[in-house]
């Protein structure tokens, strides 16, 4: 009995030897192409533009921004540099037409337009120029843009990026998630045929706005900073109707042109301001150095006719407006715009504040929100030409010296009093530094009688010896 073939063994029985070659053939070409068919969806997305130069806010402040004809999974994707000094592991997803901004370290490198993605670029991108190269999950280079040569486009001067433009790259002013200049949203050349490839754009000459966060401030833990933002035209007249956006460099934020802020804890901040005008945005920064409290009440006068000073020994000049001085029962606010330079004394008059001390008591050193920042206990009887000085933590009576450093002691003993610095935040967080206080001339010095003494006893001996030896000697015993 003869076996039963299937149809199939029985057809591929009977083609000849070439013609199954070709069905073989054409298999594995169908396979490969099918394989391929992602690569070439891929290839859809491309760099797009590039701010190797850094923004007018910081060199250091790069981006890199993909464009892709269609949607894409981006999660396993690399850029990177063929030297090896840029590997960023892409996550996320771009979609299709749009945009994927890609900014170094934090969101702030573009200001008002958000990151899809913040990473790390290493040793970041030279000026020099680089390979640099967009690889997908599967590890095959999908994009490359070789700049070895130097980049062919950007300017690290007026910090226009390197934007393409078809097959050419031009220099233009930066537009992050958005399309290129001189181009459309596919990125291809919009020029007219007879007109040729230009791979430059020539920055407008006309003059640029400029924003203005103030200068860097020292400030003291607790205190209520104000921070004055100005934007500015090409003439140098100030804008209105702009926004601001300020970020203190502790998490927190403030919207306006002139806000406040204060610290809870010693270090040096960095302040950004981003201000929105129109389609025009830019960026300033400056560093607050927040220190514990280095400021004290160092001499007081009390009674009608009296004054208070406040001494700051710390390095550095402090702003003190909106902060109180009190005598437990009226407190003065200290008006904007009041500084103290580094070693120097503020007095205030009872006058000017409208407020006497009592002849005993407490004065009290308040920060702006009305917590104590330093407390001056004081007691005891006053000379008319005397008032209280803090004498390294402790109150004594001396010579009026208001605006001075030096110290004259005239009672003799000590006030039983005491001084009270507060170097913490008002909510009581930990402060490295405590207050400082500068020693005067030597105190307590009275007047040398047992030198004289001595001086006097040795006078008379030797006088009273020559008295002796004359008359020896007239008597001729000598």
């Amino acid at each position: 009995m003869n076996p039963v073939r299937s149809k199939k063994s029985s057809i591929s029985a009977r083609l000849p030897l070439a013609a199954r070659g070709t069905s073989n053939g054409v298999k594995y070409a169908l396979i490969f192409v099918l394989m391929a068919v992602p690569a070439l969806v891929s290839a859809a997305v491309r760099i797009n533009e590039v701010a190797w130069m850094g923004t007018a806010n910081s060199a250091s402040d790069e981006w890199v921004e993909p464009y892709s004809d269609s949607a894409e999974n981006l999660s396993g994707w690399a850029l990177g540099t063929a030297d090896g000094g840029m590997n960023v592991a892409l996550s996320g997803a771009i979609g299709a037409g749009g945009y994927f901004l890609i900014e170094r370290t934090d969101d702030s490198t573009v200001p008002n337009i958000s990151a899809d993605l913040i990473a790390a670029f290493g040793n970041g991108l030279s000026n020099d120029g680089e390979i640099l190269f967009l690889k997908n999950v599967s590890g095959a280079e999908i994009d490359r843009v070789d700049a070895s040569g130097g980049w062919p486009a950007g300017d690290k001067t007026t910090k226009e990026t390197m934007q393409r433009l078809g097959s050419n790259w031009l220099t233009a002013a930066g537009t992050p998630k958005t399309a290129n200049a001189g181009g459309n949203e596919h990125g291809e050349d919009v020029q007219s045929p007879n007109t040729p490839s230009a791979v430059s754009m020539p920055p407008d000459n006309a003059p640029r706005m400029s924003v203005d966060a103030g200068d860097d401030r020292a400030v003291v833990v607790g205190a209520s900073i104000r921070f004055d933002g100005i934007l500015y035209d090409g003439a140098g007249s100030p804008v209105a109707g702009a926004d601001f956006l300020w970020s203190f460099g502790d998490g927190a934020t403030a919207r306006g042109a002139s806000v406040f802020h204060s610290y809870r804890f010693p270090g040096d901040y960095t302040v950004f301001l981003s201000v929105a005008f129109g389609a025009t945005s830019m960026t300033d920064r400056l560093t607050a150095r927040v220190m514990a409290n280095s400021l004290l009440i160092s001499e007081l006068k009390p009674a009608d006719g009296g004054w208070i000073e406040i001494a700051n020994t710390s390095a550095y000049a402090l702003d003190i407006s909106g902060w109180g001085i009190s005598n437990g029962q009226f407190t003065y606010s200290v008006p904007a715009h009041t500084e103290i330079r580094t070693g120097a004394r503020l007095i205030i008059s009872s006058d000017l504040m409208n407020m006497d001390f009592p002849l005993s008591g407490m004065a009290y050193l308040l920060y702006p929100n009305g917590s104590p920042a330093h407390e001056f206990s004081y007691a005891g009887a006053l000379k008319s030409d005397e008032s209280f000085h803090e004498r390294d933590g402790i109150v004594k009576i001396g010579m009026e010296s208001p605006g001075s450093d030096r110290f004259v002691f005239r009672s003799p003993s000590a006030v039983n009093s005491k001084i009270q610095t507060q170097t913490t935040a008002p909510a009581g967080e930990p402060v490295k530094e405590t207050a400082a206080v500068r020693m005067a001339d030597d105190e307590g010095r009275s007047f040398p009688w047992n030198s004289v003494l001595w001086i006097a006893a040795a006078l008379g001996i030797g006088i009273a010896g020559a008295a002796g030896y004359m008359i020896l000697r007239f008597r001729g015993i000598l």
